[in-house]
């Protein structure tokens, strides 16, 4: 899954870290989801999102066109 998560975390500088500890989430699976090796829930996703100060279409361009088209 393609996204846009280092790009943004660089833009604002937001290291991933702080992106793992606000999510609550594992770092092996946060570096996955970056990696785009996994698929974030919608749930993890908008914490993501939450955390980068962005929306959803920002950090899972193409995830949330596919949601739209289907």
């Amino acid at each position: 899954m393609n996204n846009r998560i280092r790009e943004i975390c660089k833009a604002k500088n937001i290291t991933i870290s702080k992106v793992i500890k606000d999510t609550g989430s594992a770092k092996s699976y946060i570096y996955s989801v970056v990696n785009g090796d996994s698929v974030p829930t919608i749930k993890k996703a908008r914490k993501i999102s939450k955390v980068l100060g962005a929306t959803l279409e920002e950090v899972f361009p193409e995830e949330v066109q596919k949601t739209i088209k289907s």
